[in-house]
């Protein structure tokens, strides 16, 4: 049980955020599916795999997992159903330096998480599928640091019964250390659900 590649700002954890929260574009792309927000990334069981091509700079990785978002671990050890049984299949690449001042990195990856589509919550598990996209990119110069990550979204019938979604968002989140102990962060963040819809709650 862990959380898969897509949606770079949901691996960091809690205590390695920047920002008060993660940013609306990733909890829209990522928390659970309510009829707008999908669901798409963020914990999965599986098989994992991930790796650097020696001391390139590139990494990669990949998973098998289950569809459905797990999000406790008592959750993850319950019996499941026949009902959506369908493996969803990630995988993303990247590029990554370090030097004294100077660490960056940017990477893409993808996932296709079967019947986890549809326009609402009641219809999961009934054929519709999902395809997640995610660009990423973080810099961190002496104080300064720089991230911003684009998401998309193909869902079928993802806005109504005969209308299929692809929401897409981005965010940029600027940084800077103005003591040793004290951060400004400022962020902007864009969402667009293709029809899906959103509320301020989610």
């Amino acid at each position: 049980l862990r959380k898969v590649s897509a949606a770079f700002e949901e691996r960091s954890t809690s205590g390695n955020l920047r920002s008060l929260e993660r940013s609306s574009v990733t909890r829209y792309f990522v928390e659970s599916n309510n009829g707008r927000r999908l669901a798409a990334a963020g914990y999965r069981i599986g098989a994992f795999v991930d790796g650097r091509i020696g001391n390139s700079g590139f990494f990669y990785n990949a998973a098998i997992t289950n569809p459905e978002k797990v999000d406790t671990f008592s959750g993850a050890s319950s019996a499941g159903d026949a009902s959506n049984n369908q493996p969803a299949l990630w995988a993303g690449v990247g590029y990554g330096r370090s030097t004294p001042g100077l660490a960056w990195s940017a990477g893409a990856s993808a996932g296709h998480v079967p019947d986890q589509g549809g326009w609402g919550t009641g219809t999961l598990g009934r054929g519709h599928d999902l395809s997640l996209y995610s660009l990423f990119f973080e810099v961190t110069a002496e104080r300064y640091t720089l991230m911003a990550e684009f998401l998309q979204a193909d869902v079928e019938r993802g806005a109504s019964a005969t209308r299929d979604a692809k929401p897409r968002g981005y965010f940029i989140q600027p940084s800077v250390f103005v003591t040793e102990s004290l951060e400004l962060v400022a962020r902007y963040a864009s969402l667009n659900t293709d029809g899906r819809g959103v509320t301020l709650g989610d």
